[in-house]
């Protein structure tokens, strides 16, 4: 009797930790860039008195472009806190996150983080990096944005929450397809994205006004985003080579379909790389002050 199929919670445990001992490689960078885009682009009040929470951290990848931007700055917050639910994201958070003396990890549900945090207001900052799209269904969501409102202090708490726009690996998946398989099966295939419905304008920041925050206190813009580092295209590559989402990408193909994969990949990158400097994406981030 063939395995019952995992559930829609299961499938995406199986998939961060599959992804997170290469994370930073195989997402080329990205989140922590856009994050790094983001730090300097708006003024998140930060100061040595801070209390921050990286939400659904992944291997910290808001804190790697946190602890530099601070360094810079002469900036020392107070603590830096990093919470996921799958152990081996926080297990490959490097060791220059892991070390520094504000940094603490603890393995949470961001549903859920009573026994990280359980006196409410208890936060000045609150990030939640490209993380708020993957916690499944909308009550999922609105759970993980229940207890960021509670932890986040009231009369100045900042929550930054960051998702794509424009996916990048999603639409080269799609270029690629098309290559191989024409315009037409790509439209019909394409592999779905985490939270499709968070790239549509007004999204994210209709979700925190239904969580609580006030939406004359919730400030939305842009992040544009191109790869041009060797290193990161490399990971981009990889990861349409060999990650999940790549091997839907080509499932049921025939042998001789398949083969053509990785130079369909490739083309589809080169023409981004053509149009673009390198390879494309954009992020909304929204910033909401409670």
């Amino acid at each position: 009797m063939a395995a019952p199929a995992p559930t829609p919670d299961e499938f995406r445990r199986r998939y961060f930790t599959f992804i997170a001992p290469k994370y930073a490689h195989l997402t080329g960078n990205t989140t922590r860039d856009v994050f790094a885009a983001v730090l300097r682009q708006h003024d998140l009040s930060l100061t040595d008195a801070s209390v921050i929470h990286d939400s659904a951290a992944g291997p910290g990848t808001a804190t790697q472009a946190l602890l530099p931007w601070c360094a810079e700055r002469g900036v020392a917050p107070k603590r830096i806190v990093l919470t996921d639910y799958v152990p081996g994201m926080l297990e490959s958070a490097p060791a220059f996150v892991t070390n520094h003396p504000t940094v603490e990890t603890h393995v949470a549900d961001s549903a859920d983080l009573a026994a990280v945090f359980p006196e409410d207001g208890c936060l000045t900052h609150v990030f939640d990096n490209f993380s708020l799209s993957t916690f499944g269904t909308k009550e999922q969501q609105l759970k993980g944005l229940a207890e960021n409102w509670r932890t986040l202090k009231a009369d100045g708490g900042v929550a930054v929450f960051t998702t794509w726009k424009r996916f990048a690996i999603s639409e080269l998946i799609t270029a690629a397809q098309a290559i191989v398989k024409g315009d037409a099966w790509a439209a019909a295939h394409a592999i779905p994205m985490n939270g499709p419905e968070f790239v549509a304008e007004g999204y994210l920041a209709s979700m925190l006004a239904e969580a609580g925050w006030s939406p004359s206190k919730i400030q939305t813009s842009m992040v544009k985003l191109v790869v041009t580092r060797d290193e990161d295209e490399q990971g981009l590559l990889e990861f349409m080579q060999v990650s999940p989402p790549a091997k839907a990408a080509t499932a049921g193909w025939s042998e001789a379909e398949a083969a053509r994969w990785p130079e369909a990949v490739q083309q589809a990158v080169d023409a981004a790389k053509k149009e673009h400097g390198g390879i494309y994406g954009e992020a909304w981030v929204v910033i909401a002050r409670k």
